[in-house]
């Protein structure tokens, strides 16, 4: 874990405070757990023999020191590497170590390239790295990088803005909220009981060609507010739950913080 710490201190230059570790499920090889059974039984002939409870003398100091290296500290090396596959989830990428190797570290904002069925494997290519995961050898809840690439748009979907957030091993992805100031909250308390919807932002879902606007309104905020007949909404907007374009009746949009305000009109050959 301290070779992660670093590897994350040398691309942010910060500590790294909030994370979960998810560590890799490895089976450990039937012949290395067979070289140790070897070796422990070596171990307990070879006291019987030091204490002349057994007859036979097969061992001598050198001979036992070749077992406990090839029988006990190869297969003690091959265990602590497999123990030491690990991925690091934070709120801006994954770390991942394997055995005694440098850390390898992902930004989410980084990959340019995702390759996965879903299932199984799970491939992330940025401009420095091109590393695989394999979901069966994490927790369920490693799959919640797959919530950060569907909001990066990797998943047949546009790119929206999220947030990574993590907490007492507890990792939250979700949409990011716009936040209001003052001024535009208390347009929204103003306007909450005539219109049935009121969402902060999602302007790219909204359509206005060939509306008709009845009123502006200028606020002492620099608001301009347009009251409109009616509003075009794409099937994108989180508000329409029929995921099919919509046609709303009186609709109104606020604009924060405006420096200008021009109105003028197309002529024919415009």
């Amino acid at each position: 874990m301290k070779q992660a710490k670093i590897t994350y201190y040398d691309k942010y230059g910060e500590s790294l405070k909030n994370y979960v570790v998810f560590k890799q499920k490895e089976r450990i090889n039937v012949q290395a757990i067979f070289l140790i059974v070897l070796f422990l039984t070596a171990t307990v002939y070879y006291a019987l023999e030091l204490l002349a409870m057994v007859e036979s003398t097969i061992f001598n100091p050198q001979f036992y020191a070749a077992i406990f290296a090839f029988a006990f500290v190869g297969p003690m090396i091959y265990i602590a590497r497999k123990r030491k596959k690990f991925v690091v989830f934070t709120e801006r990428g994954l770390i991942r170590r394997e055995g005694f190797k440098k850390s390898q570290y992902i930004a989410f904002d980084e990959i340019s390239k995702v390759a996965t069925d879903h299932e199984r494997t799970l491939i992330l290519i940025s401009e420095d790295h091109k590393l695989m995961f394999d979901y069966t050898k994490f927790d369920e809840d490693f799959k919640k990088v797959n919530e950060i690439l569907q909001y990066r748009g990797f998943f047949k979907e546009d790119p929206e803005e999220y947030t990574v957030s993590i907490a007492n091993g507890v990792i939250v992805v979700e949409q990011k909220k716009v936040s209001m100031d003052e001024d535009t909250a208390q347009l929204f308390e103003r306007f909450i009981k005539k219109y049935q919807f009121l969402t902060p932002g999602f302007m790219e879902d909204l359509i206005f060609y060939n509306i008709q606007i009845d009123r502006i309104q200028l606020t002492e905020a620099k608001h301009v507010i347009f009251f409109l007949t009616h509003l075009d909404v794409k099937p994108t907007h989180p508000e329409n739950t029929s995921f099919q374009s919509q046609k709303t009746d009186e609709a109104m949009v606020v604009f924060e913080n405006i420096n200008n305000v021009s109105i003028y009109s197309i002529d024919e050959k415009g």
